[in-house]
């Protein structure tokens, strides 16, 4: 076992790049509203990365409660797109490319998927909303399929975020 461990320690690059970027946008929803959709979306015209997120209190309508929906755009700055590669990068601190999400073509047309390692985090308490990407180019151990990750229990990156 001990043997194992050393052979995953000395064979996962520690050089490996990795960035958090908060979004510089901030939102305020109802606090019983969840996160009803989530996409990536690409500014041509201005070269930003959006996280593109519909919130709904959906699970909560009936009996005189009406549907809400409230639809947001948060800017994930510093990222750029390769259209020779179709993917999209963020540098780390020592200036290393960091690849987060590419171009995928699929049957309803072009989107944009996150790769693995990535994930954006939407953080939501008291109906106060930010975002926060992660990306690493180590490759997770245990791959998640939801890179969209909802937090409404509190903030939990705000040390790497600020406040």
């Amino acid at each position: 076992m001990v043997a194992c461990l050393a052979v995953t320690v000395l064979a996962s690059p520690l050089w490996a790049g990795s960035v958090t970027i908060a979004s510089p946008d901030k939102a305020q929803t109802h606090a019983e509203c969840r996160v009803k959709e989530a996409n990536l979306t690409w500014s041509e015209k201005n070269h930003a990365l959006f996280a593109d997120i519909t919130f709904s209190n959906d699970l909560y309508v009936g009996g005189g409660i009406p549907l809400v929906e409230d639809y947001f755009l948060f800017e994930i700055p510093g990222v750029s797109a390769d259209s020779a590669t179709k993917t999209f990068y963020a540098q780390d601190d020592s200036g290393q490319r960091v690849p987060v999400a590419m171009w995928q073509d699929g049957f309803l047309g072009r989107h944009i998927k996150l790769l693995p390692g990535t994930y954006v985090h939407i953080q939501k308490k008291h109906g106060n909303v930010r975002v926060v990407l992660t990306a690493t180019t180590t490759p997770p151990m245990v791959a998640r399929r939801n890179h969209w990750v909802e937090d409404s229990t509190g903030f939990m990156m705000e040390h790497i975020a600020g406040r």
